[in-house]
């Protein structure tokens, strides 16, 4: 059996969860994704899951929301495709064998990524910069 990351659908995959993943981690990228949680982590120290909920953690979660939608589109575009186009792909390769690494970046993707997850990445760097 072929590896998923060896069909085209995997390379594209492949090629957007890179792309994902250096927007978050390069300072000065556009979209700002690594500013944004450097700068607003703080909100997030001693969070726990069953910390009371602010409407600030979700107002900041919204933000995120809006800021890895235009990864998804830029990266969509870097493809020469539409951001639609992408995530059906995507999804397609969702329904075949994944790793369980490759599967959590499918979810990331098509889902963005969910409340709880946002902020233990907010809680985790807020622990790492303070």
């Amino acid at each position: 059996m072929v590896h998923w990351s060896a069909t085209p659908n995997g390379s594209l995959l492949a090629r957007a969860i890179s792309f994902t993943y250096s927007k978050i981690s390069t300072p000065g990228c556009d979209g700002g994704l690594k500013e944004f949680i450097d700068f607003n982590c703080h909100v997030f120290q001693g969070w726990q899951e069953s910390s009371e909920q602010t409407l600030e953690f979700m107002s900041l979660y919204q933000q995120f929301e809006i800021k890895m939608d235009k990864v998804l589109e830029d990266f969509a575009e870097s493809e020469n495709q539409n951001a639609s186009d992408i995530v059906r792909k995507i999804a397609d390769i969702a329904e075949g064998s994944l790793d369980d690494k490759a599967a959590k970046s499918v979810q990331m993707l098509l889902r963005g990524t969910d409340y709880k997850k946002f902020c233990m990445i907010m809680r985790n760097k807020a622990k790492e910069l303070f």
